[in-house]
């Protein structure tokens, strides 16, 4: 059973964004530049209590469903556990977009070797820059690539595996850190998912995150998922998103 802790009891009615800066005594995660991991800083009893903090608002919230975990359902205590797990596994990329953006906001054009120093906490050593590929790298249990399309760039936290539960969501993280809003959804064949948001960050500018999985299945020997932002920063709607692909619609 999910027990609920004393320090967090007070916390029931927050939201996950809002517990690093209500319920515990955590420095803000997007401070910094060039990205650090946000929980390498303070006491390690400091960092105890804010990720036992926000685990519990996270499940809580999960739980209590509303929100963008579990497509807003209300979700068991084993699922919201889950949930949480794979916010964990994201943070460090859900903290890089944060700072990232942060980094280019009087900028939105930066160069390679500028994106490379923002992402610090990117191990670039063996990019192999092909085509419209522009940088590789590898963070925790993603790689990270930085593309040109068209007339843009993007930024892209991919991970694949065997694994038919994919265990990590971009998404999910940036939940603990902000405000996320759907824009638009679509669900395709092989558990093949969609999902664009609105991330409004507690600290730095908004931005827009596309992610999409498709899990391993017949005919799928991997699972497969990515998360993506344009480096422009344009704002994408459900009109956007469809005259790329038709699939989209609706968030119901």
């Amino acid at each position: 059973m999910f027990l609920r802790s004393p320090a967090a009891s007070a916390c029931v009615s927050l939201t996950v964004a809002s517990a690093l800066a209500a319920c515990s005594p955590a420095e803000s995660a997007t401070q910094l530049v060039p990205f650090q991991d946000p929980r390498s800083e303070g006491s390690s009893e400091d960092r105890r209590l804010s990720d036992d903090t926000v685990r519990f608002v996270f499940i809580d919230s999960c739980t209590t469903g509303g929100g963008i975990i579990l497509d807003g359902q209300a979700g068991s205590e084993a699922r919201c556990i889950a949930a949480y797990e794979k916010a964990a596994q994201s943070i460090e990329a859900a903290d890089a977009l944060i700072r990232t953006f942060k980094s280019i906001a009087f900028s939105p054009s930066p160069d390679i070797q500028s994106m490379r120093y923002i992402l610090s906490g990117v191990d670039w050593s063996g990019s192999r820059p092909s085509g419209t590929t522009l940088a590789t790298g590898r963070q925790g249990p993603f790689d990270v690539i930085i593309d040109r399309k068209q007339q843009h760039r993007t930024l892209s936290f991919n991970w694949s595996g065997p694994s038919r539960n994919i265990p990590v969501n971009v998404a999910y993280g940036l939940s603990t850190m902000g405000r996320l809003s759907l824009i638009g959804c679509y669900d395709g064949p092989r558990d093949e998912k969609g999902r664009a948001y609105r991330v409004t960050p507690t600290e730095g500018p908004a931005f827009d995150l596309v992610t999409v999985e498709r899990s391993a299945g017949r005919g799928t020997p991997l699972s497969t998922y990515s998360a993506t932002v344009r480096l422009d920063n344009q704002r994408q709607t459900l009109s956007t998103l469809r005259a790329s692909d038709r699939r989209w619609r609706a968030c119901s």
